[in-house]
């Protein structure tokens, strides 16, 4: 994948032709994202107007400062199509949001051709109970420095496409009965257990229990949570706070056990 990098200007320079409005959609399709889960919202291009599309630029915000982007990449059809530049700014001046621009081909051998219809982003997030239940994505254009204007290059052309905001919904947090430290619902707290959480925390990976991964009980997951753990298992450290040896619930804040299976 090309590597992202934090400025647009680059690419701005290289296309500075005025916008004309053309017959193509772009849309935002977020989904629900459950306590444990990373959401996903992907950017959907429909090209339904003449000529081929050579390269993307775009601003999307959201209504909520606080929400905290993992990644902005582009989906299967462009990563196989190779672009030659591929540009994210996770952390635009003028507000809370991301901005990217994209040239599949300064030659136009490869292209989106007239009639296509699929995915060109994803941007994930990860799941985050103090959030609202909805947060509004949109399309803009005043992120950045100078600011990144939606549009598409077709045929050489700089097109404003038709656009349409989407949204992510997070569900309530759910909890059931579980052991803390024992992520895997296996009965026994090991190094699998530590792995799990550091593959929350680091990769993105997730978890159906989150409570059993908040080791010590402070209604967060951090560093401290893993390394609770290696010391319980490894130099005599305190267990995990209750409950922890016999299964039970959650009796503070609750942050989500939607899948653990191993209590009755």
């Amino acid at each position: 994948m090309p590597r992202a990098t934090r400025h647009l200007t680059p690419l701005l320079l290289l296309v500075c032709l005025d916008a004309v409005a053309g017959p193509s959609t772009l849309r935002i399709e977020g989904e629900a994202v459950s306590p444990g889960e990373i959401g996903t919202a992907t950017i959907v291009l429909e090209h339904l107007g003449p000529g081929e599309v050579t390269g993307f630029w775009m601003g999307v915000c959201w209504d909520w400062p606080f929400l905290e982007l993992i990644a902005m990449f582009p989906s299967d059809e462009i990563q196989a199509l190779g672009p030659e530049i591929f540009l994210v700014d996770e952390d635009p001046v003028g507000g809370s949001g991301v901005t990217c621009g994209a040239v599949l081909s300064f030659t136009g051998a490869v292209s989106l051709p007239s009639g296509f219809q699929g995915p060109i982003l994803h941007m994930t997030y990860p799941y985050d109970a103090a959030l609202p239940t909805t947060i509004e994505l949109s399309f803009c254009d005043h992120l950045g420095a100078p600011p990144v204007a939606t549009q598409l290059i077709v045929d050489g052309a700089s097109v404003v496409p038709d656009q349409i905001g989407g949204e992510l919904t997070f569900l309530g947090v759910l909890d059931g009965p579980f052991r803390r430290g024992d992520l895997d619902s296996n009965g026994a707290i090991d190094l699998a257990d530590v792995l799990r959480v550091l593959g929350f925390l680091f990769i993105g990976e997730s978890l159906s229990c989150i409570d059993a991964a908040d080791v010590d009980d402070d209604t967060t997951l951090t560093l401290a949570d893993p390394l609770s753990l290696l010391n319980f298992l490894f130099a005599s450290g305190p267990p995990p706070a209750e409950p922890f040896v016999m299964c039970g619930l959650d009796t503070g804040a609750v942050l989500g056990c939607t899948g653990y299976t191993g209590c009755p």
